[in-house]
């Protein structure tokens, strides 16, 4: 898009299909950390801590 290659409606379709699919993967990742918090603890998924990568 940036480099003018597209037509404006083919940007927009584009751009369209991006917002599509950052929704899509939003949604599976938010279910992804519901389902860890059931995991780590299923009496009290709401004590679970994020996830810390090791700095190393």
């Amino acid at each position: 898009m940036e480099k003018g290659d597209l037509s404006l409606d083919d940007s927009l379709a584009a751009y369209e299909r991006g917002v599509g699919l950052y929704r899509q993967c939003q949604s599976a990742l938010e279910q992804a950390e519901l389902r860890v918090r059931q995991l780590s603890d299923p009496a009290d998924p709401d004590s679970a801590q994020p996830f810390q990568p090791d700095a190393s």
